[in-house]
């Protein structure tokens, strides 16, 4: 396979995991569009997902996604990256039922690294020590990410070997 395939190539994991760098180097790499869920969350509600968890909540938040991911649904040869718990989100998941999902693993004590004291622009994270929350993340999460057809550990890639694995799995060209 050279080309698209007329299925979205869907990136999930933990945050910190790369999704948005990994996805954008992927689509472009790949000649494709890249959307960043989360990004077209913000524009849908006006608000940041800081926010908007803030004032209405994770149910909300999650009611949104799934929304927004139903909008974009009649997109088909596009690159998305998704929040971290959209696997857990069925009604979001049923927008590409023929995904091509991509789980981008990463440990919680890298994606604590990566985070750092950026905290403050990840909702479940603000205020908190990061790995114990994502350690609780990953544990609740692991079953449904274990459903991605694919599986990229990131913990010692870049976002630009992550994505050239990434097409290698799918058998697409990528050029760098």
């Amino acid at each position: 396979m050279s080309g698209p395939t007329g299925s979205p190539i869907v990136l999930v994991g933990l945050m910190a995991a790369g999704k948005t760098a990994v996805g954008r180097i992927l689509a472009a790499g790949c000649g494709l569009p890249f959307i960043d869920l989360d990004h077209e969350i913000e524009l849908e509600s006006g608000m940041s997902a800081t926010e908007l968890f803030a004032c209405k909540g994770e149910s909300a938040f999650r009611d949104l996604e799934a929304s927004v991911s139903l909008d974009l649904a009649p997109r088909s040869d596009v690159v998305v990256a998704v929040g971290g718990g959209w696997m857990d989100n069925s009604t979001a998941r049923q927008a590409w039922p023929e995904a091509r999902i991509v789980w981008l693993a990463v440990s919680p004590a890298v994606a604590a690294l990566r985070i750092g004291s950026q905290t403050a622009s990840r909702p479940l994270l603000e205020g908190v020590d990061a790995q114990p929350v994502l350690e609780r993340l990953l544990a609740l999460r692991l079953p449904a990410y274990a459903e991605a057809a694919y599986t990229v550990d990131t913990d010692l890639l870049g976002a630009e070997k992550t994505a050239a694995e990434i097409a290698r799995l799918l058998g697409l060209r990528f050029s760098s």
